[in-house]
């Protein structure tokens, strides 16, 4: 079985534009950047108790082949990957991380590619846990404009108002742990924020490549020549415009499309909870003055956005990133 050299997270909040920076790091042999398919920490981490018995691995492996199945039609070599956990038990270093890389590793590395990446939404909270299970390991946190984000989501979702309104918690959870994160000065950690990634792209992702520690001898050749794990070309599901292929995507629509499109009661409500971060990450606020109480009242009639929206309140930032509509 081929051993992967290292590990890569993405995450950050939905409508970041973390499917295009997935495709476009997959635009080279030597790593394989999947989304959503094994998702350790949504789907595996912890449920299946200790992996001390032969059943506790059998069902996390029928669990997860039957998944991929259904969801992606991609097929698990169960048998093959139950005997590698097996090995590793007796081994006693069967853990979490070990059956997230097997199984990565199994289905995404060759003799030429023997780095995975895996992209998946929501998960910077999982970041200090990836980091512990490999200690080779990297991840990208990537963010938006939250602005962006909340009217990309509520073009997006189908969930009734306000839980839209969510995004902007997201963002704020996401804004502060990713100021912890590189506080923290590990060198394992790299921020993107969308808009430098679309307007200095080359620059943008080359730079992650390094950070990854893949060889500098592959340049960025631009969006056109990223296939991603499944054999798809990249295509936009932007909010904010029709995009037939790449050479017609409208950067200033990406950057400015949610000035056409946000309400005044929305503006003052992710702001009103944003508006620090969003100064600290380089977004400049369009106001000065927020009134608690209107932004309360807007998410009243959601029992959890009125809790989050307490939290917020009470600065204890404890945000459920809840809402992952695909």
């Amino acid at each position: 079985m081929i051993k992967s050299k290292s590990q890569v997270l993405i995450t950050g909040v939905y409508r970041t534009g973390s499917e295009f920076l997935a495709h476009a790091l997959n635009s080279r042999p030597d790593i394989s950047v999947s989304m959503y398919r094994v998702n350790l920490f949504r789907f595996i981490n912890g449920r299946y108790g200790d992996l001390t018995n032969d059943n506790q691995i059998y069902r996390l492996v029928t669990d997860l082949a039957h998944r991929l199945k259904f969801r992606y039609n991609l097929n698990l070599e169960e048998d093959k990957i139950y005997q590698i956990l097996l090995s590793q038990k007796k081994k006693g270093i069967l853990s979490y991380g070990v059956v997230y890389d097997k199984v990565m590793s199994l289905l995404y590395l060759n003799e030429n590619t023997r780095v995975w990446a895996e992209k998946n939404q929501l998960l910077w909270r999982e970041i200090p846990n990836f980091l512990e299970y490999f200690p080779k390991g990297k991840c990208i946190h990537i963010m938006r404009d939250p602005r962006a984000v909340l009217m990309s989501f509520k073009h997006y979702t189908s969930a009734p108002e306000p839980a839209y309104l969510a995004a902007a918690l997201n963002c704020l959870d996401s804004m502060l742990h990713a100021k912890a994160q590189t506080t923290a000065d590990t060198g394992r950690v790299l921020v993107i924020r969308f808009e430098d990634l679309v307007t200095n792209t080359k620059k943008v992702i080359e730079n992650a490549w390094d950070f990854i520690g893949l060889s500098s001898r592959f340049k960025y050749q631009g969006i056109n020549s990223a296939i991603d794990p499944y054999d798809r070309n990249w295509s936009s599901n932007s909010s904010f415009q029709k995009v037939s292929n790449v050479n017609n995507f409208n950067i200033d629509l990406a950057l400015n499309g949610w000035r056409k499109k946000i309400s005044t009661d929305e503006l003052h409500f992710v702001e009103c909870v944003c508006h620090k971060q969003m100064r600290e990450w380089g977004y400049q606020t369009e106001l000065n003055n927020f009134d608690i109480s209107k932004a309360r009242n807007q998410v009243l009639s959601s029992k959890e956005l009125t809790y989050d929206f307490e939290n917020f309140l009470k600065e204890k930032q404890e945000f459920r990133n809840f809402l992952v509509i695909r």
